[in-house]
């Protein structure tokens, strides 16, 4: 008979307490997960910036800059809140000797900015051909969407041309529990506990209130009506 502690952990396990309603629909905590931005949403900081598309043979769309001067365009990140940021990937085709798309993250707050080091770029590493560029991050960045904005950038240096072009910018991503909090919900899952943070998330989000009287009973056995419950409410039914 299953306990409501190890029921706990599997449902943080599957991750899809991290995830906003309009998040891709994954699941656990290990597997990696690109969220990619089209080349199309991308905005340039000078609206007076010239461009135009590139359809390949194979139906890839890609776009490049056609005026000669450089300057940063911008999309928001879909990546959903409290996940585990690992790196980006540029989808480039770079045919240049010396021109290069570089790309990166800006994190904002109402007017302040900060650039999430490493930055990115296609330098030489791909030329001549199309490929994938990227960057890590190293610890992950958690994302935090209540108080951020998160800015993906691209920027044509040193080529303006058909020949210097990019499809998508791809966020890749991990869910995670949350981390474990300075306070206990339950008298019997105290701080220390096993399975306090996994019990504490799934407090937070409303999805157990307990069995009563300030406890969680982590070894009390549990019903298949109270499964349900647990399952309806941590996967959004």
């Amino acid at each position: 008979m299953w306990r409501r502690g190890f029921v706990a952990v599997g449902l943080l396990a599957a991750g899809q307490l991290l995830a906003q309603p309009d998040s891709p629909k994954t699941w656990g905590t290990t597997r990696v997960t690109q969220s990619p931005v089209l080349a199309s949403e991308f905005l340039p900081q000078d609206p007076a910036t010239g461009w135009s598309f590139q359809e390949s043979a194979t139906g890839g769309l890609s776009r490049y800059q056609t005026t000669t001067t450089s300057v940063r365009w911008w999309a928001p990140m879909r990546v959903p809140d409290g996940a585990a940021l690992v790196g980006l990937g540029l989808e480039v085709c770079d045919e240049t000797a010396s021109g290069q798309i570089a790309f990166g993250l800006r994190r904002t707050r109402f007017d302040d900015g900060v650039e999430i080091a490493p930055v990115g770029g296609t330098g030489v590493s791909l030329t001549p051909g199309c490929g994938y560029a990227s960057v890590s991050y190293d610890p992950p960045l958690t994302v935090d969407n209540e108080n951020n904005d998160y800015w993906l950038w691209v920027r044509w240096d040193g080529e303006f041309s058909p020949s210097l072009r990019f499809q998508a910018l791809r966020a890749s991503y991990r869910l995670q529990v949350s981390a474990d909090p300075n306070y206990a919900t339950f008298n019997d899952i105290p701080i220390g506990h096993p399975l306090h943070q996994f019990v504490e998330a799934l407090a937070y989000w409303s999805i157990t209130a307990g069995c009563g009287s300030g406890n969680f009973c982590p070894d009390a056995p549990l019903t298949r009506g109270q499964m349900a419950v647990f399952l309806s409410k941590a996967l959004g039914l």
